[in-house]
């Protein structure tokens, strides 16, 4: 039995992509395939990711990028994690350095600031699928 059908999980997510979701990524998000997981909430968690100490950086005024290697990537969003990042760099909502060095250093990424400047607010899981991911990528990052 799964560990997340009755959990709830809340991540920090930007107030004004929760919105984007019903306007200009509307069509975007549709052609994105998911065969369990819905993919509104991958992005959500992928977001959070940046939120959590970009959003900290951004009020300090430093830079908000995030190092974040492709295994936690295709970890949380699944394989096609390349096809998501992609849509949201095309979006605007993200911003990627596609510098690294394999085995040395990551990709790293940020929200764009319109996203950063309106603020977060809680966002609760549903997809137990998606919950499931989300507590496995934690458990491996510590």
């Amino acid at each position: 039995m799964s560990q997340a059908k009755n959990q709830k999980v809340s991540i920090r997510v930007p107030q004004k992509l929760i919105a984007d979701f019903d306007g200009k990524l509307k069509n975007s998000i549709d052609g994105i395939q998911s065969k369990r997981i819905k993919t509104q909430e991958r992005i959500l968690s992928f977001v959070s990711l940046l939120c959590e100490k970009g959003y900290e950086h951004y009020q300090e005024g430093k830079h908000p990028r995030i190092a974040i290697k492709s295994g936690t990537l295709q970890q949380l969003l699944g394989f096609n994690y390349a096809e998501i990042i992609e849509m949201l760099e095309q979006e605007g909502v993200v911003t990627v350095n596609h510098a690294y060095l394999a085995g040395q250093f990551c990709k790293h990424y940020w929200l764009d600031e319109e996203y950063l400047k309106e603020g977060m607010i809680d966002y609760v899981l549903t997809d137990r699928f998606m919950i499931n991911r989300y507590l496995k990528m934690l458990r491996n990052r510590l």
